[in-house]
């Protein structure tokens, strides 16, 4: 049996207004049921408190959980806000390889206009972006090296034996 299960009602009304009211005090609390609750004993209520503030913890972690997830979705999104898409990017681009004025900066009250070299290296960057360049093709022609070992006759010094195998081969 769970232990929730045993919780009496007093203690789960007491919990929704402990849940309720998260910054009131262990007095406020009590004083608030007392004027309901006349006849029960105040070492009666006391227990009760602590047993719904065990109660609410698991609620309290929900909630928790849930404001801990807005705050990841709404670093996410504040992230991919400041990141330039893949449009926007080649737009600037386009616009600075046309030698427009892309972002309106202005330095002493007059546009930056890009220079000839700037928007060479722009238009570098948006044909590689766009794929434009062919990919360049490689001859790779390997060949593989050959091993000659000779035997010679420590006596007389001549060959006695040649080995030719070409490595790679596995043989």
């Amino acid at each position: 049996m769970s232990e929730q299960a045993t919780y009496s009602n007093q203690v789960i009304e007491m919990a929704d207004f402990i849940f309720a009211h998260p910054r009131e005090k262990r007095n406020f609390v009590l004083g608030h049921f007392g004027t309901e609750w006349d006849n029960v004993p105040k070492s009666t209520m006391k227990k009760w408190y602590y047993k719904a503030i065990e109660y609410n913890k698991p609620r309290i972690k929900k909630q928790e959980k849930v404001k801990d997830n807005e705050i990841v979705s709404q670093a996410k999104e504040s992230i991919k806000k400041a990141i330039l898409s893949r449009e926007e990017s080649l737009e600037i681009l386009s616009e600075i390889a046309r030698g427009k004025n892309a972002r309106q900066l202005k330095k002493d009250s007059q546009a930056l206009i890009p220079s000839d070299g700037e928007r060479v290296r722009a238009l570098d960057v948006f044909f590689k972006a766009q794929g434009y360049y062919a990919p360049t093709k490689s001859d790779i022609n390997i060949k593989r090296p050959i091993l000659n070992i000779s035997v010679i006759d420590a006596e007389t010094g001549d060959e006695i034996e040649m080995l030719r195998k070409e490595l790679g081969d596995g043989k």
